[in-house]
């Protein structure tokens, strides 16, 4: 059977696999972000998958309402399970640096607005380093000063560690 089309009627709808993301970008950071650039992403919609995008424009004037400007990001393999309406979480690598030391986020607080982390020292003794952070993504931080590679970098319930405490790596 089949049906009978008048003029006019469309015969197929052609959807377009492409998918382009608007995510907005700070005032502060507008400067380090431009066309082409690589984009990483996350969707809590789909755990464990990363995505992979370009940046294909940045508008060029802000929102005053929260000083930001809108980058174009286009998906360099799209993901059919990505779907309109979704929300992601984006990276952009705005600067790189080569043998850099990174910790991970946790492991560095915060006393009387210095950065300090700890270490396992001499006999499994924790001691405590002031520290100089440089750039930083959402979970890892660069840091200048205070640590070298190699050092053991307490990461887990640094909010209880005391210079001196005896404690026991559960790994190196």
């Amino acid at each position: 059977m089949g049906s009978l089309l008048n003029p006019g009627q469309p015969v197929v709808t052609v959807i377009s696999a492409a998918i382009e993301i608007t995510i907005p970008v700070e005032e502060a950071k507008v400067g380090s972000v431009k066309e082409g650039q690589s984009v990483t992403m996350t969707s809590p919609a789909l755990p464990g998958v990363s995505l992979e995008g370009k940046i294909n424009a940045v508008t060029p004037s802000g929102d005053t309402r929260n000083r930001s400007f809108t980058a174009r990001v286009r998906l360099v393999k799209p993901d059919t399970r990505l779907r309109p309406g979704m929300f992601v979480n984006t990276s952009i690598a705005t600067e790189e640096r080569a043998n850099a030391i990174v910790v991970n986020r946790e492991s560095i607080i915060l006393t009387n607005g210095k950065s300090q982390l700890f270490v396992v020292g001499a006999g499994n003794k924790v001691e405590s380093r002031a520290v100089k952070v440089g750039l930083s993504t959402g979970t890892l931080v660069e840091v200048l000063e205070g640590v070298s590679a190699g050092d053991k970098v307490i990461v887990t319930g640094v909010e209880d560690l005391r210079d001196g405490q005896v404690v026991t790596p559960v790994s190196k």
